[in-house]
């Protein structure tokens, strides 16, 4: 262990120390540092680094890849044949896994994450990692290294993120599934963008034991598919604890998605939807929402306004949680400190190395949130991170009170339509990443489980439909979709404008 400055450490901190103190706290800390040194540290993993291929504009003409690989089944079961993409900030064993930044440029996990180690147990295939905007901070699928991820329905325009490779990925003929990772709604947008079904699960019910998140408290994982009975299984199979991540205490029992999606009955009849009201919706965005709407009607269901005002003060709770939230994980190592889940050293000493020699590196994006975070910690010591952590409870209430009455809230899960692919300018490019999220974050801050639908079009572009439902109600949410999957069909269908 390296001996400290500690007269640079005192001025960091804005910690007066006299020299006559100075020279008592170095003896101190001198054995504070021995002792912890002492640690036992685990010998290096032997497991050899896993084969991989970096992907080309043949088998990725989306740019949607980070490295095609093959880590196969362990066992057998739901899952059985089935070809998975997982996310780049989500751990499986040997493999480069970067989270999009030059920070993990040469970082390679010695172990499966848990949803990883759960899909290849119930016989799946992980057969690619997928591109992500740069550590998770905007969602615009655009602020990754190596330029945006085209989406399949227009290679003009972004596939959304940050889990965009996960989606566009699923327009390729050898992925079959994918597991992202959404902290403001970063399964879901790709997914609405990109013409597939995406969940948030519940908070807690999908460990995140094994990825790099932002913030512990609005970190999920959730996965995407063509249909409502692949996203089913894939979560079947993810659910539930595993020891290790205590956000998942007080778990209820398994809900049964697949028997859900397939008990799904021939019409809505008896659903209530709240459609909530909100500002800020495009008009051909609003036009596909409205003509979804009927066609919910028509099939049964019985749809009623909901107002919903504290979503109001979601994007303020969102930057005030994340933020800071994002600082205080990545200087702890990606793992945080108070922890009493399973940590990773190996990804802290990642981080640090690649912070020593690739800082500089890190896009504006991520420059941005870490400045705004390290002024918020250093300037007021946590006090706006409690006061965002403490007024999530109204929030969470208006959900409550909007969710009384009705099966499902429901909202287009993004405001706008894909983006083009060229910006203004960099700021523009991350201020429309962030904008992007305003339907889908407040559920990141709330812990309700919310499913993107791909129901409505515009222009042959995707509309994303989002059912929100209460906690643990994920099966109520995907028996909705199902009946919406059969009855009303999948939109646009089938992308054809895939780039040579």
């Amino acid at each position: 262990m390296k001996a400290p400055d500690n007269r640079r450490q005192a001025e960091r901190l804005g910690l007066p120390v006299s020299p006559a103190e100075l020279a008592a706290a170095e003896e101190l800390v001198a054995e504070i540092l021995e002792t912890v040194g002492s640690l036992p540290r685990p010998e290096p993993s032997a497991a050899p680094p896993r084969p991989v291929r970096a992907p080309s504009t043949e088998d990725d003409p989306l740019h949607a890849v980070s490295w095609w690989t093959d880590a196969e089944p362990t066992g057998s079961g739901a899952l059985d044949g089935v070809r998975a993409a997982v996310k780049d900030c989500v751990a499986v064993s040997g493999v480069p896994m970067t989270a999009g930044s030059a920070l993990l440029a040469d970082f390679r996990p010695d172990a499966d994450s848990t949803v990883v180690a759960r899909l290849r147990a119930a016989g799946a295939r992980i057969v690619a990692t997928a591109r992500m905007d740069e550590l998770g901070l905007a969602a615009g699928g655009d602020t990754g290294p190596g330029g945006a991820v085209r989406n399949p329905f227009d290679p003009a325009r972004t596939a959304g993120g940050s889990s965009a490779g996960c989606a566009a990925a699923l327009h390729y003929p050898g992925v079959d599934v994918a597991v992202g990772a959404d902290q403001g709604g970063s399964v879901r947008v790709p997914a609405a963008w990109c013409g597939l079904f995406g969940l948030k699960p519940t908070r807690g019910l999908v460990p995140a034991t094994g990825t790099l998140g932002i913030d512990h408290t609005v970190d999920h994982l959730g996965p995407l598919a063509r249909t409502t009975a692949d996203l089913a299984r894939v979560l079947d199979v993810l659910a539930g604890p595993d020891g290790e991540d205590p956000r998942q205490r007080d778990l209820p029992p398994p809900a049964g998605c697949s028997a859900a999606v397939a008990d799904a009955p021939a019409s809505l009849a008896g659903v209530r939807l709240g459609l909530v009201r909100l500002s800020g919706t495009a008009p051909e965005v609003q036009a596909a929402l409205e003509l979804t709407v009927a066609a919910l009607t028509e099939l049964g269901a019985t749809v009623v306004p909901v107002d919903l005002p504290e979503l109001a003060d979601a994007g303020a709770l969102c930057f005030g949680t994340t933020v800071e939230g994002t600082a205080a994980l990545l200087a702890s190592g990606g793992n945080g400190y108070q922890w009493q889940g399973r940590y990773w050293p190996e990804l802290a000493r990642g981080l640090a190395r690649g912070w020593r020699e690739r800082a500089g590196d890190l896009g504006v994006a991520a420059k941005a949130v870490l400045l705004a975070g390290s002024h918020l910690q250093e300037t007021y010591r946590g006090e706006w991170y409690a006061l965002a952590q403490n007024a999530r409870v109204r929030l969470v209430r208006g959900y409550a009170r909007a969710l009384d009455g009705v099966d499902a809230l429901l909202t287009p899960t993004t405001p706008g339509l894909p983006y083009p692919v060229e910006a203004s300018s960099p700021v523009e490019r991350i201020r429309r990443g962030w904008a992007v999220l305003a339907n889908t974050a407040p559920a990141n801050l709330t812990g309700h489980p919310a499913l993107s639908m791909p129901l409505a079009e515009a222009d042959g572009l995707p509309v994303g439909v989002m059912l929100t439902g209460r906690h643990f109600e994920d099966a109520r949410l995907l028996r909705i979709a199902a009946v919406c999957e059969r009855e009303i069909g999948v939109r646009p269908g089938t992308a054809t404008s895939l780039p040579n």
